[in-house]
């Protein structure tokens, strides 16, 4: 019998790949909020900072989520390809 060939889908790598872009820029942007709010903390005081952290943890949140995601894919990728051997 003949192997059917497969065709390579890289469509999820795709997708992961943009899925981990997208963290590192809000974990990017979360680290630039918090030096910008120890920065402007120091001039202004306790409630800036407060400000500053509460954002910078709604960002890394979203980082996580978007590296969780990612990972859930892969693992889905992986799975398929061990079904298939």
């Amino acid at each position: 019998m003949a192997k059917k060939k497969r065709k390579a889908s890289r469509k999820s790598s795709r997708s992961s790949a943009a899925l981990t872009q997208q963290a590192l820029k809000l974990i990017d942007k979360a680290a630039a909020l918090m030096k910008t709010g120890v920065i402007a903390g120091a001039k202004q005081g306790a409630k800036t900072k407060v400000i500053a952290k509460k954002k910078a943890y709604t960002l890394a949140d979203a980082a996580i989520r978007q590296l969780n995601r990612a990972v859930l894919k892969g693992g889905k990728v992986i799975r398929k390809g061990i079904k298939k051997l």
